[in-house]
């Protein structure tokens, strides 16, 4: 149950986020020490590792992601704030962030219709399942038994130090260029193959410290709002002409070559028509045409064609 409301003032005081040097004392190290969907130094926090310029922002978190399910799905917080003064609560939705019991830090929000949630969840999977590394850990928790017509609730890690893309565009010039280009690459294909038409300025976003490459990000949030419709709407930040902008800029100086083997290989194991039988069996219902928008959009992706247009 949730329990002791406080205000955001109070819950920031008490769960501060680890300076560099405190993090060098816990860790023995503060190069690029983790703040995406942490804990605020209480066990989730963990020291950058990575080898290679394909890592994405959750990948240090492999390790614990099982045991972070599995407190988000006891859905036993012990402090909450509503999240009435912040950007993110700006949806249709209540939104609140929540204290794990012992550890963690989440965002506890309704949903008006039962789809929302289970889409949520398994857009966290697909996500998992892709390796893209763009989802924090979510999970659907449906409503007792007793309480038929109530809709599930979300639970979401939350995503520490970043921005709404709007916000972040409004805080440096040359705010997109300095986002990461596969990172752009992968939330595309994210949102082609789940239909996602909620993708605007307000629903990803950009972490603000950079990576080895001195590259912004991508945090994919709100993806409930999947399935639900024709095509997908995208932030103008998606746009062909930029990312093709962003390819020929970044790759002066970064070698995207794994990466874009890496995201191939990924989208290539997927069997348009499986992938289609795969979602109604989660419970999603979608239209004869969703399901040939979808199958069209993974093909695209498989394409050498398509491949060839952004990367030019």
């Amino acid at each position: 149950m949730l329990t002791k409301v406080l205000s955001e003032a109070q819950f920031n005081k008490k769960y501060p986020l680890l300076s560099d040097r405190q993090l060098k004392l816990k860790y023995g190290t503060s190069e690029g020490a983790v703040r995406a969907w942490d804990s605020r130094g209480r066990g989730t926090q963990t020291p950058k590792t990575e080898t290679s310029n394909a890592k994405s922002p959750n990948f240090e978190l492999a390790s614990l992601e099982h045991s972070t399910v599995d407190k988000l799905r006891t859905a036993k917080f012990s402090e909450r704030h509503s999240l009435a003064s912040e950007n993110i609560s700006n949806g249709i939705n209540v939104n609140e962030f929540v204290t794990i019991e012992g550890d963690g830090q989440a965002i506890y929000k309704s949903t008006r219709y039962r789809y929302e949630a289970i889409t949520e969840e398994y857009v966290y999977n697909l996500d998992k399942q892709l390796g893209f590394g763009l989802v924090p850990p979510t999970v659907c928790i449906p409503p007792p038994t007793n309480m038929a017509g109530v809709a599930p609730k979300v639970i979401q890690a939350r995503a520490l130090d970043c921005k709404t893309f709007y916000e972040f565009s409004y805080s440096q010039n040359n705010a997109r260029e300095n986002i990461r280009w596969s990172d752009s690459i992968k939330m595309q294909i994210l949102d082609d193959i789940i239909i996602n038409e909620d993708r605007h300025t307000r629903n990803f976003l950009v972490t603000n410290k950079t990576d080895k490459d001195e590259l912004h990000r991508l945090i994919a949030i709100d993806n409930g709002m999947s399935f639900v419709g024709q095509g997908v709407l995208y932030s103008p930040f998606f746009s062909t002409s930029n990312t093709q902008k962003l390819f020929i800029e970044q790759s002066k100086k970064v070698d995207f070559t794994n990466e874009i083997k890496s995201i191939r290989d990924s989208v290539n194991k997927i069997n348009p028509e499986d992938y289609v039988k795969q979602i109604e069996e989660k419970g999603i219902g979608i239209s004869s045409k969703q399901h040939t928008t979808i199958v069209n959009n993974i093909k695209k992706w498989q394409s050498d064609e398509h491949w060839k247009s952004i990367t030019k």
